[in-house]
């Protein structure tokens, strides 16, 4: 929901799923929603589902089976450091394609590089724990950065959030996913306290709270990670062009007359 965030329509953020109850994420085409991959570690998705078109989480009127999850493969080498959060991505696979409608709409997903300028305002809309202490879907515009202070990695979006009470992402907002100007752009991580970088660094970082002074919150940054994003969302020919369902069943309809042509040729072969 986004920590001291508004409550929001989910018409006002059509895009925003439910993920297993525990996490949040966003649908990208009508069978793939893409959230955090630290959402399934541990976790067996099966039996789990992803809630469309709700703005409280104990009422989604619309629930899809989850088919498969796919982590980024870098992730699970990752998975015990502190900045585990360049690669904190997974794609979901539906057991069924998502309807569209109103309340149920497709995140595009920014392809361009990270401006000059440096920082951007953008939105995160999220179930996460709120101040109402409400099941309510919530949102709050944040100001990111590609690194912050010590923080350097060009697969990291971060916040620092500025004074206690601040809106800030919170536990539930994991693998929500940023929005500027109308595109995603990063997946939510993690929060790192602010005694990160200090030196010495300190053993334990672990965030206490939402909402704290001098905390950072991390993003999985999504434009380094595209080609593994289409191989599975969008795979393309040898030409670039992308496959759709109606192309690859061409290809077979083709394969399977071929065939029936060969076997024709021969019997009329064996008769002469």
């Amino acid at each position: 929901r986004t920590f001291d965030g508004i409550e929001v329509d989910i018409n006002e953020v059509p895009y925003t799923v439910l993920v297993s109850n525990r996490c949040t994420g966003a649908l990208v085409h009508l069978e793939w929603v893409l959230t955090a991959a630290h959402c399934f570690v541990g976790i067996n998705f099966q039996n789990t589902s992803v809630g469309l078109g709700t703005s409280d989480k104990n009422n989604s009127l619309i629930n899809i089976a989850i088919e498969n999850v796919y982590i980024y493969p870098e992730y699970l080498n990752h998975i015990s450091d502190l900045l585990r959060a360049p690669h904190d991505i997974a794609l979901v696979k539906l057991e069924v394609p998502a309807i569209l409608s109103k309340s149920i709409q497709i995140l595009n997903i920014e392809e361009t590089e990270w401006p000059s300028q440096g920082e951007r305002q953008c939105t995160l809309a999220g179930f996460g724990i709120n101040t109402n202490n409400n099941n309510k879907l919530h949102s709050s515009p944040f100001d990111v950065t590609r690194g912050c202070d010590c923080i350097h990695d060009r697969e990291i979006i971060c916040t620092k959030i500025l004074n206690d009470g601040d809106a800030s992402p919170c536990f539930g907002d994991g693998g929500a996913v940023l929005v500027c100007n109308n595109k995603g752009v990063a997946v939510t991580s993690h929060g790192l306290a602010g005694t990160y970088c200090n030196s010495p660094r300190p053993t334990n970082v672990s965030v206490q709270g939402c909402g704290i002074k001098d905390t950072y919150f991390l993003f999985s940054y999504i434009e380094p990670h595209l080609e593994w994003y289409y191989d599975i969302v969008a795979p393309r020919d040898s030409h670039g062009h992308l496959f759709s369902t109606a192309s690859i069943h061409t290809v077979k309809c083709i394969q399977y007359f071929d065939l029936i042509t060969i076997v024709q040729l021969f019997v009329l072969l064996i008769r002469h």
